[in-house]
């Protein structure tokens, strides 16, 4: 009995231990363009960045993320000021290349897609504007490795196996 309870808060513990969390994408997507209106907004200059509900023109250095639900399926449309080092054609290859994940009825794959767009985007107007973008050195979301639950879980009685051989090989008696 004291085993199974043993087993029971070992399972229930170790995903905490290893490091699992479950991010918030949403919260995620709001937080990466606060950080980019930031880093522009750091070099001085005079471009901003927000996501809009309802069509409305941008400003000369605005970049808008309209995102829209119609019969239950998102669109994504981004709508560029004139002083932009962007242009529309270069917005629309954009959102071809995330095309896949942005027509995705999955809220989660439909928030990565977003979060690749603002990524892709705030790259390619950093790269015009010869600045080191935060985006240039870091590897894309979708090949980093991630620990899931799954993974955890099965490493996890691996690992109590392990040092239950252990303690029966070397058991004392005393």
């Amino acid at each position: 009995m004291k085993q199974i309870i043993s087993l029971i808060a070992l399972v229930l513990l170790f995903p905490l231990m290893t490091a699992f969390s479950s991010k918030d994408v949403d919260s995620n997507n709001q937080a990466l363009l606060k950080q980019q209106n930031a880093f522009w907004k750091s070099k001085r200059q005079k471009i901003s960045a927000k996501i809009i509900a309802k069509t409305r023109g941008a400003k000369p250095s605005e970049i808008l993320f309209l995102i829209t639900s119609v019969n239950g399926r998102s669109q994504v449309k981004i709508i560029l000021g004139k002083n932009l080092p962007l242009n529309s054609t270069e917005s629309n290859q954009l959102l071809q290349g995330n095309a896949d994940l942005l027509t995705s009825s999955n809220k989660s794959t439909f928030n990565r897609g977003i979060n690749h767009l603002f990524k892709n985007t705030f790259l390619k107007v950093d790269q015009r504007l010869n600045l080191k973008s935060p985006y240039d050195a870091k590897t894309d979301d979708s090949k980093q490795h991630k620990l899931n639950l799954g993974w955890a879980l099965i490493l996890g009685c691996c690992m109590m196996g392990f040092l239950t051989f252990i303690g029966k090989l070397f058991r004392v008696k005393v």
